[in-house]
């Protein structure tokens, strides 16, 4: 696959500025707010099908990720000019007809877009406003309802949890939480919180910022998060997940004596089986290797439990300015717990790129995003649940006004998304044409996603017990039956798209 880009000028009059729309030509076209991964667009069912149907693919870079940013800063100033997703929609719009112009081959071309997750907004959004450049679209595990506080999204993780997981997961988790709350309000409870988690900070003091400590809680909640978001068909990352959290649990009811060593154990085989885990959902649910004669899957079903006998190690940051601090002798390694640190990071204006088109900035472009026009600040603030309400709104919101000022409040944030919602309909409005949307119902996002759309030319499918994209994953002979039976479905539909008659005079 070649990287080739698409030069266009950008709707600032007072910026002068080109920018250079990245894009892999592999017809089909995909786009998600991310920078270009190459290597695993082989991997996705759109390519397989882009071979079936002899078709060209495309994919399009969002703009300031990746290559495609048109200026070196990421300023407030820059972003309210030139990132909104009307722009991104409009970067896709002129993408398509300079293909069409270009090419002399094709007298009437097809597109059909795919995109997933925001990219599924994309879709169902380019589909609304510019029906005729395309004949029709995949909006997978598309939240295209923007909404400020996403309780709906814990709320879901919470039920995932109890019809997927193990019967004793939910007690597991909430004495997880519940210990760590406690344990943050003690000398002691800190002093053993720096061990179990292998933290740099000097939390044996008398006093914590509750930023940070808010932070910790947090990112606690974000790890069993990622877990339900990318969880395997046969739900195995729940179930591993859970084990771990069980073992912790058995922990607390040992002996006075032992019970801190057995804490510790337990914590860092949890982070460990964490950490695995990521590995894992980065490569999907299995193993994936290719040559150029055959492709062909190996199960990965292994796992390595922590190794808690290394020696005591130093933790420095240069950049943030931290004292060199010592580990805990149980960690193998040690992290910074800091708010400030954070937005020191997504307040850096200036980007550093590496490995040819990652960007150090995406973070921050992506919560531009969603405090100007998304929300999707995920939060517990729905009552008594399973994390001791560890993640509240003002978490994400207080982000916002931190990074890109004091304007950006919630009611900045509110009238950015009915803005939104406004546009373009919204879960319970929307009424463009030739749009499937595919869902997860495992798959927190999915609370946010299309399931009745206004116009009988588009429609909804779920794919029960999956979860986020999963639809995307090239499919192999091991996937669950309801999974190769709903690809099927989407096939059968772009047929249909593509071999309609076109009526020009017409919305799609």
């Amino acid at each position: 696959m070649r990287q080739r880009s698409l030069s266009k000028s950008l709707n600032a009059p007072t910026l002068n500025a080109t920018l250079h729309k990245h894009y892999l030509k592999t017809g089909y076209i995909v786009q998600d707010a991310d920078h270009f991964n190459t290597g695993g667009m082989q991997f996705t069912q759109y390519y397989r099908w882009a071979k079936d149907f002899k078709a060209v693919l495309y994919c399009l870079e969002h703009r300031f990720f990746g290559y495609s940013a048109p200026v070196e800063n990421s300023s407030v100033e820059i972003l309210s000019k030139l990132l909104t997703t009307e722009q991104v929609l409009a970067d896709a719009a002129v993408f398509i007809k300079s293909m069409n112009a270009a090419d002399n081959n094709t007298a009437d071309p097809r597109w059909v877009i795919f995109g997933g997750s925001y990219g599924g907004n994309l879709v169902a959004a380019f589909r609304l406003r510019y029906p005729k450049l395309s004949v029709g679209g995949i909006a997978s595990s598309g939240p295209l309802q923007a909404k400020t506080d996403f309780y709906q999204y814990m709320q879901k993780v919470e039920k995932d949890i109890k019809r997927w997981g193990p019967v004793y997961c939910p007690s597991a988790i909430r004495k997880y939480f519940g210990w760590i709350r406690s344990s943050l309000n003690t000398k002691p409870g800190r002093i053993l919180i720096k061990e179990v988690f292998c933290i740099a900070n000097h939390w044996d003091e008398n006093y914590i910022d509750e930023k940070d400590s808010e932070l910790l809680i947090a990112n606690k909640v974000f790890q069993i998060d990622s877990v339900l978001q990318y969880d395997s068909e046969n739900h195995n990352y729940l179930n591993y997940m859970c084990r771990y959290y069980k073992q912790f649990d058995d922990a607390l009811e040992v002996k006075k004596q032992d019970r801190a060593r057995k804490i510790v154990q337990a914590m860092h085989r949890i982070e460990a089986e964490i950490q695995n885990g990521g590995n894992r959902i980065k490569l999907g649910t299995h193993v994936i290797k290719a040559d150029d004669k055959d492709d062909y899957y190996e199960e990965d079903n292994n796992y390595t439990d922590y190794d808690d006998d290394s020696d005591t190690n130093r933790y420095s940051d240069s950049q943030s300015g931290e004292p060199e601090m010592s580990c805990p002798k149980s960690c193998w390694g040690c992290g910074l717990i800091s708010y400030n640190r954070m937005l020191k990071h997504l307040q850096n204006v200036y980007r550093n790129c590496w490995g040819g088109s990652y960007c150090d900035d995406e973070t921050r472009l992506w919560f531009w995003l969603s405090c100007s026009q998304w929300g999707y600040a995920e939060s517990t603030n729905y009552g008594y649940n399973y994390f001791e309400s560890g993640l509240p709104i003002n978490h994400v919101l207080d982000i916002c006004t931190d990074v890109f000022g004091d304007q950006y409040n919630r009611t900045r944030i509110e009238q950015g998304v009915a803005a939104t919602n406004k546009m373009y309909g919204g879960q319970d409005n929307y009424n463009g044409t030739n749009c499937m949307f595919i869902n997860g119902s495992e798959d927190p996002w999915s609370t946010l996603s299309v399931y009745k759309p206004l116009s009988s030319t588009s429609s909804s499918l779920l794919i029960d017990g999956t979860s986020h994209c999963v639809d995307m994953y090239r499919e192999y002979e091991h996937d669950v039956q309801v999974l190769k039976d709903a690809r099927k479905l989407i096939k059968k539909q772009i047929i249909k798209w593509v071999k309609r008659p076109k009526n020009k005079n017409s919305k799609q």
